[in-house]
C-alpha cells in the first residue's frame, strides 16, 4: 500500500507540471522527500507531504506580504 501511494503522488506530481509547466511544485516535493528522510524511515510520506503543506503556505504568506508591502509604498 505504501508504494501505491507514493506511486499514486508521483504520478499526480507528473500530470502537475505537464499541465503548468512549473519547477515550483517538483522543487518543493523533492526537498520535502530529502528532508523527510534525514528524520523518519517509518512515516516517510505523512511527513513530507506535511512538509510540503508547510512549505506550499510559506510561499503563499511570503508573496502575499511582498504584495501587500508593494502596494503600501505607493
Amino acid at each position: 500500500m505504501d508504494f501505491a501511494l507514493v506511486c499514486l503522488f508521483a504520478i499526480l506530481a507528473y500530470e502537475q507540471f505537464q499541465s503548468i509547466k512549473r519547477y515550483f511544485p517538483i522543487a518543493i516535493a523533492v526537498i520535502s522527500l530529502a528532508v523527510a528522510s534525514l528524520f523518519t524511515s517509518n512515516w516517510l510520506l505523512l511527513v513530507a507531504i506535511t512538509i510540503c503543506m508547510l512549505l506550499i503556505l510559506a510561499r503563499g504568506f511570503w508573496t502575499q506580504r511582498n504584495m501587500t508591502g508593494a502596494n503600501n509604498d505607493q
